[in-house]
């Protein structure tokens, strides 16, 4: 008569053991090729322990759809497991190509303080391709080595439902020349929000087309570097100019007074120095808000079609000086607004000043003086 019931407590209580030791079954430190062993099929995770630390002197490659990459009990950053660059031929930290990955509560550090910049270096962390529905949330990055800290990468152009959501980004690299993306995007119908990036040199969140994507809620932060973009809508390639349903919305873009931003929000290819004559269109910038007394363009609009840049509150006082490199009759610096409605159409709320805007990134790194 007892006899069920028990054997029924028996098999709980050893399932509950078993669960207990899967748990504690995380991966301790050591380097790229502990984690990449228990990546080795579709729908593996890789679960890292709180605190570990892996110096990888080769890439942790996601290679299959479905898999993981995180740390024990999705901790906040503090107890994060820490992925460290430790080779001087390394660039790339983590690489993807497959679909459905997860790369999560982890932090990587591409190590260009110790090991310096590798030059045409790639991104410290590489994902996308023909892929759909990639994410990477909760991720501390600082450091690349290469160009930018995370790229999605649009593959032939089918990249679809990226996610980067609620990570810390930054800092990424120095001036002259040796500058660094936070976040470098081209992948369809993405979703880019609700994260944090401190301290980025290039742009801190760079737009290549990347029609359908929404790019909302973000903090971009100059603190002691200065920053040539704080949002690019810039680039042409790869996908023609085709900005078709790309909101930048509700981001917060600030230079304090140790930082310098040139363009808090760029839009066309002339306003980073194509003299081609290509245009982007159908893109949307609404209701962000820009502020910081060193800010030598709010928001700055030199080929660009259809576009609706309507309703965001930008604040000075704005400050620039140009650099030795800029063209002759370029509008500004200290501009909030403005925009070349030689080369712009669509929908512009706001006292925009009219002149041309080609490579306005060429502003001095000088910064306001106050007494």
């Amino acid at each position: 008569m007892y006899g069920w019931p028990m054997r029924s407590f028996a098999l709980a209580f050893a399932l509950a053991c078993l669960s207990q030791v899967a748990a504690a079954k995380c991966i301790g430190s050591g380097d790229q090729d502990v984690i990449n062993r228990a990546l080795s099929a579709a729908n593996a995770r890789a679960v890292l322990c709180q605190k570990a630390r892996f110096l990888i002197s080769k890439p942790i490659l996601l290679t299959a759809p479905g898999q993981e990459l995180t740390t024990e009990g999705s901790p906040a950053e503090p107890l994060q497991a820490t992925i460290k660059v430790s080779d001087a031929a390394l660039d790339t930290a983590i690489f993807s190509r497959a679909s459905n990955i997860h790369i999560h509560h982890i932090r990587v550090d591409g190590s260009r303080q110790a090991l310096g910049r590798i030059n045409k270096g790639g991104a410290l962390i590489e994902i996308g391709g023909s892929v759909k529905d990639i994410a990477v949330d909760h991720v501390r990055a600082f450091d690349p080595r290469g160009w930018s800290t995370l790229h999605v990468f649009e593959g032939q152009l089918d990249c679809a439902g990226a996610k980067i959501v609620a990570n810390i980004l930054g800092p990424a690299g120095n001036g002259g020349g040796e500058w660094a993306d936070g976040v470098s995007f081209a992948c369809r119908n993405g979703l880019i929000a609700n994260n944090r990036i401190v301290d980025a040199t290039d742009g801190a969140i760079v737009i290549f087309g990347a029609p359908g994507t929404k790019v909302l809620n973000n903090v971009i932060i100059s603190r002691s570097k200065p920053l040539l973009g704080g949002i690019n809508l810039v680039d042409y390639r790869p996908f023609s100019g085709d900005y078709t349903g790309t909101v930048v919305q509700g981001n917060s873009i600030k230079a304090t007074p140790n930082g310098l931003i040139k363009v808090a929000i760029a839009v066309g290819p002339a306003v980073w120095g194509s003299n081609s004559g290509q245009r982007n269109r159908g893109g949307i910038v609404i209701g962000n808000h820009i502020q910081g007394r060193n800010v030598s363009f709010g928001i700055a609009a030199d080929g660009a079609d259809n576009f609706r840049i309507e309703d965001n509150d930008v604040t000075g006082p704005f400050f620039g000086q140009k650099g030795p490199h800029c063209i002759p009759n370029q509008l500004g610096p200290g501009i909030a607004l403005a925009r070349n409605s030689a080369t712009t159409t669509g929908s512009y709320s706001g006292d925009f000043e009219d002149g041309p805007l080609r490579y306005s990134i060429c502003m001095s790194d000088k910064l306001r003086q106050v007494n």
